[in-house]
């Protein structure tokens, strides 16, 4: 017997005893006597969800504050609050309208700015909880809509709107001409629904704007940038991010002549007074004792400052009393212009003159400090008009200012020693706005009354790094820098507001958003469609554009091709590359997805030209006159549609 066929005995032998339950040669093997059980996921521990009421009665909210975090709809919304759900949909129930959805998560919130208010209602067989805001603390809900009308939101406020008043009854004969006078002299009945609310397509003007910059401690999110525009004798706070409208504030008596914010309240320079806004709604006022006109405000601490129009005067009002403490009287020979407070200088304000002065003045105790020698801030002009100063801004190092002047000079001057460290001169009018970068990166913003935008790199002498030709169709107003982002800020006359990134520290910028208008007053306007919700403009500024009525992030201008691009090659503005102005507008929505929807007319021309509105677009399409029509010669003249 060989080896091998012994081993396999072996083998077989053990087999047998392992399955009658005897000993191996190798060891004792023992099986599993229990079954095995499943898995489970439940052994941790989930952080609470953190239910409940966020925000109890009479409390002030703002749009987007949380009132109520739940699971399932133990309180619904009412009036100006909605839930945070997938699908949104109105019901009218019981005379209560009310926003509803049906989603996992029933979370409550604003929708409005306003008091908050919980209050019960029928519904049905039994009772209903609701959460609702009303304007003016204290106010009960449900509103009694019989007597007191509805409540309705316009952007800004809550427009209480009154019942129409009782009908009455049709007279038997005809009325008198006496008594026609007297129904005409009677006051007229006024109701909010019909009251004016804001201009469409009014982005800014030649105001400067005011940009303010929340940013919570510790936050991991970007800050929060809000930006506030003049719009006539109105302003209107843009969101940073987005660049969508957030309030409109109302009229002020006159045009608004400057903008300042302390905190979440807005200032505006109307005449001779300024006013005070509080949510979009005027507060208080602060009076002018010499009745002069105000040209230029700015807060410091719990002081405003202003300067009139005629640079006579430095007025000094407290926010917190709304009383003038104190103002500064100016000499003859020095008119006021511009009003700036160097960083770490306690009651310090640098004031600039159009004659081209500089001074430094104690606010508290009203007595000039010093006065800078005004060859040390710039070169003399070779005209003899006056070389004034025009733009102020604090750089970020201590006791250094930017100066810009009426000749397209550029100074960095170092306050502290009198001393002039750069001199730059750009091209195309004089300086309107200086702002410096806030980031860490040496480079100064200046822009022009012709439109441009100039960056200098202030580590190389002041070198020109890119000149922005057209930034704008007209004078710049303001230029500033977003603190610790590559993002520059730019308004213009032309009723443009812009948003200028930088991809890299010395590449060029490049244009990110931007919301504006036509540039001057249109003149044709038609309704597009039949929802009445989108306006078609022509103004005499070579434009056509479509201005949505219900949000302004829709309103576009129908491009005319790469306009910017060959009038940079060609060296030319934009505006005179454009079609001629339009005389006459006609649409038709048949099938408007497919072909071009709208035909227009121009001034001095005998053809008209096809518009795609969705396509935001000229179209192909041009409608010539024929020359022949059998064997008559035809005059073109000029297209009408």
């Amino acid at each position: 017997m060989s080896l091998l066929s012994s081993f396999h005995r072996l083998i077989n032998t053990q087999h047998c005893r392992l399955a009658t339950g005897e000993t191996s040669v190798f060891g004792q093997i023992r099986t599993a006597t229990k079954r095995a059980g499943g898995s489970t996921k439940n052994g941790g521990s989930s952080a609470g969800r953190r239910l409940g009421i966020k925000k109890f009665s009479d409390q002030a909210v703002v749009p987007g504050n949380i009132i109520v975090r739940q699971r399932g709809t133990k309180f619904h919304p009412g009036p100006h609050v909605s839930l945070r759900t997938y699908s949104v949909y109105y019901a009218v129930q019981n005379g209560l309208t009310r926003a509803v959805g049906m989603g996992r998560d029933h979370t409550i919130y604003a929708l409005v700015p306003g008091y908050v208010r919980f209050f019960k209602t029928k519904w049905g067989q039994g009772e209903r909880k609701f959460v609702g805001l009303v304007l003016e603390r204290g106010e009960k809900l449900p509103r009694d809509e019989a007597s007191l009308g509805r409540s309705r939101y316009f952007g800004n406020e809550i427009v209480k709107v009154a019942p129409p008043p009782a009908q009455p009854a049709p007279p038997r004969k005809k009325l008198r001409p006496e008594d026609k006078e007297v129904s005409k002299s009677g006051s007229p009945t006024s109701y909010g629904l019909f009251a004016p609310f804001r201009a469409l397509g009014f982005i800014t003007n030649h105001v400067p704007f005011v940009m303010q910059v929340h940013s919570a401690r510790g936050a991991a999110i970007a800050a929060q940038v809000n930006i506030v525009t003049c719009v006539g004798r109105s302003w209107a706070m843009w969101s940073g991010d987005a660049m969508k409208l957030l309030f409109v504030g109302t009229d002020a008596p006159s045009s608004i002549a400057s903008l300042a914010m302390i905190g979440e309240d807005v200032w505006a320079a109307s005449g001779s007074s300024v006013i005070k806004y509080v949510r979009g709604k005027q507060a208080t006022s602060l009076s002018n004792p010499f009745d002069s006109t105000l040209s230029t405000i700015l807060p410091f601490g719990s002081l405003l400052l202003a300067l009139t129009l005629d640079g006579r005067y430095l007025l000094v009002w407290n926010t917190t009393s709304g009383e003038l403490e104190s103002h500064i009287t100016f000499d003859n020979d020095f008119t006021a212009t511009q009003i700036l407070h160097p960083a770490t200088y306690i009651n310090k304000m640098l004031i600039a003159s159009a004659e081209g002065g500089l001074q430094l003045w104690n606010i508290r105790t009203k007595s000039c400090i010093y006065r800078f020698n005004s060859t040390n801030l710039h070169d003399s002009p070779k005209t003899n008009s006056p070389c004034s100063i025009t733009a102020l801004a604090q750089s970020p190092a201590i006791d250094v200012v930017g100066l810009g002047f009426s000749t397209g000079e550029v100074s960095i001057y170092d306050v502290r020693t009198g001393e002039r460290l750069m001199r730059m001169h750009m091209e195309g009018g004089g300086i309107r706005s200086l702002s410096f970068r806030a980031d860490g990166q040496p480079v100064l913003a200046t822009a022009s009354a012709s439109g441009n935008i100039a960056l200098w790199d202030l580590n190389a002498g002041g070198r020109l790094l890119h000149m922005v030709h057209g930034a704008h169709d007209g004078p710049v107003s303001s230029i500033q820098w977003v603190p610790g982002q590559a993002l520059l800020v730019s308004s213009g006359e032309d009723n443009s507001l812009k948003q200028w990134l930088f991809d890299s520290p010395a590449g060029p910028p490049r244009l990110l958003k931007s919301r504006s208008g036509h540039h001057g007053p249109p003149h044709l306007i038609r309704y597009y469609g039949d929802d009445g919700k989108t306006i078609l403009t022509a103004s005499r500024d070579r434009s056509l554009r479509a201005t949505s009525v219900v949000r302004d992030t829709r309103s576009h201008e129908l491009s005319q091709g790469s306009l910017a691009k060959r009038a940079t090659s060609l060296n030319m503005p934009v505006s005179s590359l454009k079609l001629p102005p339009i005389t006459s507008i006609s649409y038709s929505m048949t099938r408007s997805k497919d072909w071009e929807d709208v035909v227009t007319a121009h001034q001095n021309e005998s053809t008209a030209r096809t518009w795609h509105v969705q396509n935001k677009r000229c179209g192909r399409w041009l409608f010539k006159m024929p020359e022949k029509i059998g064997e008559r010669r035809v005059d073109p003249g000029v297209a009408k549609v």
